[in-house]
């Protein structure tokens, strides 16, 4: 349990949130609209999920789209428009 919840410093900016459900079975979870204010597509995203993505957010012009590009000289990612 702890690793999962472990997070290094640098990566604190992130403000991420994680959900661990252990009695439930994989799968799509319904979360409430105001939760979201946007998607960040992953740097190795494949074609067809990012398609998949996008028609998601196609019909919700308030949630942001961004994606994550590997930094060339520093270890990190850089979020940058979609």
């Amino acid at each position: 349990m702890e690793s999962l919840c472990l997070k290094g410093s640098d990566w604190s900016y992130e403000r991420e949130q994680r959900m661990i459900l252990w009695n439930e079975q994989p799968g799509y979870r319904d979360f409430p609209a105001e939760c979201f204010r946007g998607i960040i597509l992953g740097a190795k995203i494949s074609g067809p999920d990012e398609t998949f993505v996008r028609g998601l957010v196609a019909n919700r012009p308030e949630l942001g789209l961004y994606r994550a590009e590997i930094d060339r000289e520093e270890f990190k990612l850089n979020i940058v428009d979609a």
